[in-house]
């Protein structure tokens, strides 16, 4: 039994480190102040302490106090049973405290590893609560050494050490939680720019802020394929970011894929071949209105991996940075429609102007000159009017004169807009002009139409009628203009209350991709149409093998004949 007044004298010693420990903040400074009075006041020559790792099931030993000196290890317990046990593991598992006299002789448990050196071993378990957080052990080399004295000591010291180091993790933890939302705060105000490239930027280096990564990348839907659009580290950089994957070509993107919430992996195989073994894995949805429009995804090589907290967190994150690149993505469309519409204008001025150049040369060099030619030739016929045949030559010759400008003049007529348009109906329109255009360009070029599903004097309305005939008429400018083809099929169907024309040729095809980057008018103009009534516009085309033009709009029939 212990004296009176030793026993107030460690009383007083616990008391005073009590108020210490009520101010201390760091896990480390709390750990080297325990370790130290409790070697003091025990007078013993090993004493360390284990906390749980509830995400690992394991019991790490990060401190540990040798006599001398003093000195910290860090090794790890798993929390399943076994035989023999360490003494601290079976504390932890009972809750209760264990004191064994000469360690050498007991068959039930084994030391720490660096208490291999002593017999005497009393471990306390360290409680916050009823929830059991670790335990304290102290050792010496002589056996027997320890009674129930020191028991109670040491379990006054590890309650104490309990309540200080949950604190300190709380306080920790609240420090951690104001310190990213700081970090979210900064994030919000650096992902407000409209520059797409920018905005990638910031997301990858704050989301490297708020939760650590080794690797990352954002990924964007683009049609049923997600797109590698940006990515920190060297592999990523080197072998992901550019690239498109189809969602089904591969089990871990299919998951993500199909998934609208965070995925956490640990000990996973990435990379290549599913090469790269990889702790830690966690991929994010990029969620604007409850679309998906991608994912952030990021992993590390540290042992923990990521906990539900970075997994919260990160979703934070990737909740900011998926607006911010919808509002990127926004702007540019919105910019770019303004430049091609700006484009389109520049361009469409230019048409006019060269239009009225046409028509202008036209009057005057076809329908002009005949004229003129009329008036030499009503003159000579008023020379010759006492010679009946030479007046009938002369008149069967203005005759051919005055059909020569009829004709040009309704050729210029039907190029501005045909009549047959206002009065029959495109389906008549097109096979006029069909063949006139097949005449005009025989035999180098054969043109062809067929309608299907049209019946006789249905109409369709009259802006769709038009913009139809336009479509087509510019489709076949293309073709004389850049095809150098040697057939022209024009087909025009009607599906259910929507009207389809398909024109194909089978000339030397082009790029389409290239020829809309390049602003060709054509093209933009027919594309622009067709969207003007709710429909669309597609090209198959590769260089050397013919060009297929279809376009596709509703078609609300109208017995209208205006």
């Amino acid at each position: 039994m212990k004296g009176d007044d030793k026993l107030v004298e460690q009383l007083d010693v616990i008391y005073r480190l009590g108020r210490e420990l009520i101010l201390l903040r760091d896990e480390a400074a709390i750990g080297e102040r325990v370790l130290k009075t409790t070697a003091d006041l025990l007078q013993v020559e090993g004493v360390g302490y284990g906390l749980v790792n509830e995400l690992t099931g394991e019991l790490e030993y990060a401190y540990h106090l040798f006599a001398p000196p003093g000195q910290t290890v860090d090794y790890h317990q798993p929390l399943k049973e076994r035989k023999p046990c360490p003494i601290c593991l079976t504390v932890v598992r009972s809750g209760q405290a264990i004191n064994v006299a000469d360690i050498t002789k007991d068959n039930c448990y084994v030391p720490t590893v660096t208490d291999w050196l002593k017999r005497s071993v009393l471990a306390v378990p360290m409680r916050v609560g009823q929830r059991i957080i670790g335990a304290l052990n102290v050792a010496r080399a002589e056996p027997n050494y320890f009674d129930v004295y020191d028991q109670q000591l040491l379990q006054m010291l590890a309650d104490q050490t309990a309540v200080a180091l949950e604190n300190a993790r709380l306080f920790k933890a609240e420090q951690s939680n104001r310190e990213q939302a700081q970090l979210l705060r900064e994030a919000t105000a650096a992902l407000t720019s409209l520059d797409s490239n920018q905005v990638l930027d910031s997301i990858l280096t704050y989301l490297e802020q708020v939760v650590p990564y080794d690797e990352a990348c954002i990924f964007l839907w683009e049609e049923a394929d997600l797109r590698a659009v940006a990515g920190r580290g060297n592999l990523v950089q080197e072998q992901v970011v550019g690239q498109r994957y189809p969602v089904d070509s591969n089990l871990l993107r299919e998951q993500v894929g199909s998934t609208n919430h965070a995925l956490m992996l640990v000990n996973t195989f990435l990379g290549l071949h599913n090469s790269d073994y990889v702790p830690g894995w966690m991929s994010v949805p990029l969620r604007v209105r409850g679309e998906v429009i991608g994912y952030l995804t990021l992993d590390s090589q540290r042992r923990t991996a990521y906990i539900q907290a970075e997994v919260a967190l990160a979703q934070a994150f990737a909740n900011q940075a998926a607006v911010a690149i919808h509002n990127a993505r926004l702007f540019e469309q919105v910019r770019a429609g303004r430049e091609q519409l700006q484009f389109l204008s520049r361009r469409l001025v230019e048409v006019q102007e060269t239009e009225r150049r046409h028509i202008a040369r036209e009057l005057h060099d076809e329908a002009g000159q005949a004229l003129t030619s009329l008036m030499v030739g009503l003159r000579l016929l008023e020379r010759e009017a006492d010679s009946p045949t030479a007046v009938l030559a002369r008149a069967a010759e203005l005759k051919r004169m005055a059909d020569s400008v009829l004709e040009n003049l309704h050729r210029l007529a039907m190029d501005l807009r045909p009549a047959s348009l206002d009065h029959v109906g495109l389906v008549a329109a097109l096979n006029q002009y069909v063949e006139r255009f097949g005449r005009q360009h025989s035999p180098t070029l054969v043109a062809q139409f067929k309608a299907v599903g049209f019946e006789e004097g249905e109409r369709l309305p009259p802006l769709v009628e038009t913009t139809l005939y336009r479509i087509v008429q510019e489709a076949f400018t293309n073709v004389v203009k850049h095809a150098q083809a040697n057939h022209l099929d024009v087909l025009m169907k009607r599906r259910d209350e929507r009207v389809v024309i398909v024109v194909e040729d089978d000339g030397v095809g082009f790029d389409f991709t290239a020829a809309l980057q390049n602003h060709h008018l054509g093209l933009l103009g027919m594309r622009e149409r067709a969207e003007m009534l709710g429909g669309c516009l597609m090209v198959e085309s590769t260089p050397g093998s013919g060009t297929t033009l279809y376009v596709e709009v509703p078609g609300v029939y109208s017995d209208s004949h205006c």
